[in-house]
């Protein structure tokens, strides 16, 4: 879903330029844009049907209409820098959608304890804020050559003070949804050690530097990792402890 979306977007920015070859993404091998003409950077429709397809004959109905309430910013999101600086804020309230989601697919009673997600909900908004600003300063040059707005623009030389106070938000958003679930030591272990391996490197991070800012990116899927890891160490462990099947 993010995919399309972020391509969709770029390719409507660029393109402003020109019918001339622009470039279609960032090559995270070569540090370098790929060229190629606009009208072959459309993606294929194929995936998305299948998407569509799936969505209807798997998700739930809750789930299905809980995912609604994102549809508009699906619409709207490739044309927020042509008119916002703070692209990313929309963007984490539409990719953590998945939250609430998530839980009502995999409840049996359809119930949503939205007091114990609505946190943990609001701590990857804050999340998506941190990773994706320092991801936007790769393309500030090119977003200032065609007159577009990011939040990277925005914060400038605050992006690390902005984004560190962000990602300190997402951290403690996390716990507090955790405490209210009821986990135990082995998550709130894994948000330290989440925590050990985000903030120092997001403090020392160049934003000035596109090698910095992509290394800093590349480096997210860990936190989720680990977080991950907490919660199924967590689990597993309470079972045990309770004599409840795995």
């Amino acid at each position: 879903m993010g995919g399309p979306l972020c391509g969709h977007r770029d390719f409507a920015a660029l393109s402003l330029l020109s019918l001339d070859p622009v470039p279609s993404g960032w090559d995270l091998v070569t540090g370098h844009w790929s060229m190629v003409r606009p009208d072959s950077t459309l993606p294929l429709p194929q995936p998305r049907l299948l998407g569509v397809y799936l969505a209807l004959t798997v998700l739930k109905p809750t789930t299905m209409y809980i995912s609604m309430i994102a549809w508009p910013v699906y619409i709207i999101y490739p044309t927020l820098k042509r008119w916002m600086d703070f692209a990313p804020i929309p963007l984490g309230f539409m990719f953590a959608m998945g939250i609430f989601m998530g839980w009502s697919q995999l409840s049996p009673d359809n119930n949503v304890p939205w007091h114990i997600l609505v946190p943990v909900y609001l701590s990857c908004v804050f999340w998506t804020v941190a990773y994706e600003t320092v991801y936007q300063h790769q393309d500030k040059v090119d977003d200032v050559k065609i007159d577009l707005r990011s939040m990277a623009l925005f914060c400038a030389e605050s992006t690390i003070p902005v984004c560190t106070a962000s990602a300190v938000c997402f951290l403690l958003l996390l716990a507090y949804g955790g405490a209210m679930n009821g986990h135990g030591a082995p998550f709130y272990v894994s948000v330290l050690v989440a925590a050990g391996m985000l903030l120092p490197r997001m403090v020392k991070t160049n934003v000035d530097v596109p090698e910095d800012c992509k290394n800093l990116f590349l480096g997210t899927p860990r936190i989720g990792q680990v977080i991950l890891a907490g919660l199924v160490v967590d689990g597993v462990a309470r079972r045990w402890v309770e004599g409840v099947p795995l």
